[in-house]
């Protein structure tokens, strides 16, 4: 019997090498060390894969379940009255994507099969790197707040845009929050944490608002760097030394009360004042996000996570294009128990 053999295409070994680097973790990378944030989102399991549909529908539960009835014989008539009290928020998708491109002389240049692999792999890297803080900024943008930007817009959703300075007003997944008032986040000034003692107080006043009700309460809490290094400052006097060997400056991990586990990004925004955070950038007051994993879910798109596509010749141009496809969104579907504190100060007076 002959034997039969395949030849790749050149444009058959990068799609392949792509694919290759996906499976070998490239894209577990995106979601645990490239960003705070996007490290967050994976270890606390906000990630839903959804198969499709014109909205993300979330079903949300606006009043009590009042047909409690107490009985002795079980002959008394029992209330099975109808339920009315949900209803449900709509939140569109967004659709974001990215290309790697190959031009005919770089293509010349890097035929052989080891020095294509070097070059698609540095290509991908760069795209992945470069994706996923773009994705991490789009969800701390903090000019993203209405639902004129937010719900109709390429960008997903935002914390700053279902996390409010002032939630009285507005709509989020299509509900007036206005009207509807248990639709609304917790919300605090902390301008006026001035000292140690403030802020420590003010802080764990506010996670046990945020923690009201039934439910799993308030798993991490999201800082600006700055407003992270005054709650390690605040926690200077806890530290223990149990070798004479090594002492570290500072900890390893902090956390408020009932172990609630705090970090920091970059991209935090300035919440009082509605400007965006950056690596570059140097906010007037600090911003911290309570957040509940059990009610902030990242919905990304069956077969769109990071999708790489084929590569094609796009237009009249010695290149060919690999594009790579996001969909997602970042949906909220209890407000009552996620929060914000803004107007934290840049430093302690005393």
């Amino acid at each position: 019997m002959a034997s039969t053999s395949r030849t790749l295409s050149y444009d058959d070994k990068v799609i392949a090498t792509r694919e290759l680097l996906h499976k070998k973790g490239l894209l577990t990378n995106i979601y645990s060390t490239a960003t705070p944030l996007m490290a967050m989102m994976k270890e606390a399991k906000w990630k839903v894969t959804e198969s499709g549909g014109n909205m993300i529908e979330v079903n949300l539960a606006n009043a009590k379940n009042n047909t409690g009835t107490g009985y002795k014989t079980g002959f008394e008539p029992l209330n099975i009255a109808p339920q009315t009290g949900s209803t449900a928020a709509f939140f569109p998708w967004t659709y974001r994507s990215w290309s790697l491109s190959i031009g005919g002389p770089e293509q010349f240049k890097n035929s052989g099969s080891a020095k294509m692999v070097d070059v698609i792999s540095m290509k991908e890297k760069q795209l992945v790197e470069s994706a996923s803080e773009e994705m991490n900024a789009f969800f701390l943008d903090a000019t993203n707040t209405s639902a004129a930007t937010a719900e109709g817009n390429t960008a997903p959703q935002s914390l700053a845009y279902f996390m409010r300075k002032l939630p009285t007003s507005g709509t989020i997944g299509l509900i007036n929050t206005a009207v509807e008032t248990k639709w609304r986040n917790q919300y605090q000034d902390g301008s006026g944490w001035d000292t140690i003692d403030e802020f420590k107080t003010g802080m764990n006043a506010f996670l046990r608002k945020v923690n009201l009700g039934v439910g799993k309460g308030c798993d991490t809490v999201l800082f600006d760097p700055v407003s992270y290094g005054l709650l390690e400052a605040s926690m200077q006097g806890q530290i223990r030394y149990s070798s004479t060997k090594m002492a570290e400056l500072g900890f390893g991990n902090l956390a408020l009360s009932q172990g609630v586990s705090a970090f920091y990004d970059c991209y935090v925004p300035d919440m009082n004042a509605g400007t965006n955070g950056g690596p570059d950038t140097t906010l007037s007051a600090g911003t911290a996000f309570f957040l509940n994993s059990n009610h902030i879910k990242y919905y990304v798109g069956k077969g769109f996570d990071f999708k790489p596509l084929p590569m094609e010749r796009l237009g009249p141009q010695d290149s060919k294009t690999s594009l790579t496809l996001l969909y997602c969104q970042l949906v909220p579907d209890n407000l009552r128990k996620l929060g914000v504190v803004y107007g934290l100060p840049t430093a302690f007076t005393a």
